[in-house]
């Protein structure tokens, strides 16, 4: 679904260098951290858009599976006993695999969907905090400047704003650094919902295999290739033998 992309460094598209007129304050550190967030917020959309089209592809399926299940009700299938038997079971097979399905389907949004989208719940308020200190950094560097440029007359003035831009980019500075954390702590989050998953899969692939050996016969299970390719050939050469069918070709 794009969970290494969650694990990854950012890539140079998401690097933001510093343009002219952008602030000398911003270090390379606090650089990197924006742009690891900024990578984050972005792959996390992308494991959210293909977690969607993997579900909508498995409703595809299911209905699919429906579809194919309601073919045995036909009249063609109605008329023996033995083959309306091996039908009922196919019926119940299918429907098995469908209910699995719904199951595995569930089970996966509540194990990755749901905690992805909580966790990226916080991307709005982390957005503006990074907003917040970059403009901390324009500021206390444009306060750095007038400061020095101010002549005696404006100092006083120039002094205070400057120590009010400077406590600003102080408190400021921890955005980068908490940011940091933030991206080192994915992993703590992002693999249980992964391992989830494939847990979730893992149930559904034995869940499938269980719900085929229950409803169908031991003997089809175990059947080799050689075996199905001689019935079926047999069955075939008897159907061909029909004056109405004509001979195999």
């Amino acid at each position: 679904f794009g969970f290494g992309l969650l694990r990854l460094h950012p890539s140079a598209m998401f690097r933001k260098k510093n343009k002219p007129g952008a602030s000398k304050l911003m270090t390379k550190e606090a650089e990197d951290s924006i742009a690891q967030q900024r990578s984050m917020e972005h792959n996390t959309q992308v494991v959210l858009r293909n977690f969607k089209k993997y579900v909508e592809a498995l409703q595809e399926l299911f209905r699919i599976e429906q579809k194919y299940m309601e073919m045995v009700d036909l009249p063609f299938y109605q008329n023996g006993y033995n083959t309306f038997q091996h039908a009922e079971s196919f019926k119940k097979a299918m429907l098995g695999l469908t209910e699995m399905g719904k199951s595995f389907a569930h089970n996966a949004t509540k194990c990755l969907e749901e905690p992805l989208k909580k966790f990226s719940k916080a991307y709005p308020e982390i957005q503006e905090r990074v907003r917040m200190f970059e403009k901390a950094c324009k500021d206390y560097e444009s306060a750095l400047q007038k400061y020095q440029r101010a002549d005696s007359s404006k100092l006083d003035k120039a002094e205070r704003t400057k120590q009010q831009a400077e406590k600003t980019y102080q408190d400021a500075s921890v955005v980068p650094l908490e940011l940091a954390q933030l991206h080192e702590a994915r992993f703590d989050f992002l693999d249980p919902c992964l391992q989830g998953h494939v847990q979730a899969l893992i149930q559904y692939l034995e869940g499938s295999i269980q719900t085929l050996q229950c409803f169908g016969e031991e003997k089809l299970l175990q059947a080799s290739d050689d075996e199905f390719n001689a019935q079926t050939s047999d069955l075939l050469l008897e159907f061909h033998s029909l004056s109405i069918v004509g001979p195999a070709e």
